[in-house]
């Protein structure tokens, strides 16, 4: 089902009794504007179709994403987590353990826009009896070095000497600390987030689609804006920039993007407005047709009337 009618400005201001094509009028930006305005409903009533290739892009694309983004979170947050407990861990050993009499350490550090770096370190010690320990240590720092001059002390667990922790890693706990928060932001945020975020946008779209199919009202909005879509420094599409308003007075305001060779549905010759339906569930995000009326599936002959019903459209006064 779906409702469509116009405003009737003459008729509210003066009080008078709105004329008989309000009920066959549009939802849309333009008031009434005689008999030759804006057809009654260039769509066929609902319910529509939608074309398949747009509920399996967004379905299966937006699921993917979605569980990639949440994948990705999870990963990151496991990485972060075991690098938050084996700091947790060697700030106890340090302060539990005592010093070895002697040790080694070896390794290399990598240094990344002057303020990451990583610590692969292998570090060799003995203890009070002569027995050799040895173990490897990685760690990450943000803003922060070792302090190589320094000379390195372990302390390690009595009861258990192969458990071990290193001054130059204790010496740089901030910068350790700060190195897990960032990365936290960036990989469980920006990455994780980001793709979660494109899978909800596009399941949102699959949405709202399927009730615009089920039951909506045209709406004509006009074009505020069109600026071209740019990556890597070249046009890839348009976006269009959109105002309209619903049956009931409420403003619907957004935006479109379209590939370089696509155009929209418009709404009349002049090109300056476009068809867009919008449901009552989702009164705020518009659904704007593509020039092929994608996403929804229309006959040769649906298409054949709109088309029709469009090309005989003047636009009304504003």
């Amino acid at each position: 089902m779906r409702r469509f009618s116009v405003e009737c400005a003459a008729s509210i201001e003066s009080g008078r009794r709105p004329n008989a094509n309000r009920a066959h009028g549009r939802a849309g930006l333009y008031r009434a504007a005689g008999p030759d305005s804006f057809p009654r409903m260039v769509l066929p009533p609902c319910p529509l179709r939608l074309q398949s290739s747009f509920v399996w892009k967004n379905l299966l694309g937006g699921g993917l994403l979605l569980l990639a983004g949440l994948g990705a979170s999870a990963g990151y947050a496991w990485w972060q987590y075991d690098a938050v407990r084996q700091l947790v861990d060697q700030t106890e050993i340090w302060k539990a353990g005592v010093p070895a009499p002697q040790c080694e350490v070896k390794g290399e550090v990598t240094t990344n826009h002057f303020i990451f770096r990583g610590y692969k370190l292998d570090v060799k010690y003995r203890d009070p009896r002569g027995a050799i320990h040895q173990g490897r240590l990685e760690l990450d720092t943000l803003g922060g070095a070792v302090d190589q001059k320094r000379e390195p002390v372990v302390r390690y667990l009595e009861k258990e000497p192969d458990r071990f922790a290193l001054s130059w890693s204790m010496d740089v706990r901030t910068s350790r600390w700060a190195s897990f928060a960032f990365m936290a932001v960036v990989g469980v945020g920006l990455v994780g987030g980001s793709f979660a975020c494109l899978g909800l946008l596009a399941l949102r779209r699959l949405a709202d689609a399927r009730r615009c199919a089920a039951r909506s009202d045209e709406v004509i909005v006009r074009i505020t804006k069109a600026e071209p879509q740019v990556v890597q420094g070249r046009q890839t599409g348009t976006i269009f920039h959109f105002a309209g308003q619903t049956v009931d007075g409420r403003w619907v305001a957004g935006k479109t993007s379209l590939a370089r060779k696509s155009e929209p549905l418009y709404a009349d010759p002049s090109l300056q407005n476009l068809v867009a339906l919008v449901s009552p569930e989702s009164p705020k995000r518009a659904v704007v047709l593509r020039g092929d009326f994608y996403p929804f599936l229309l006959t040769s002959d649906e298409q054949a009337q709109v088309r029709a019903a469009i090309a005989r459209t003047v636009p009304g006064a504003h």
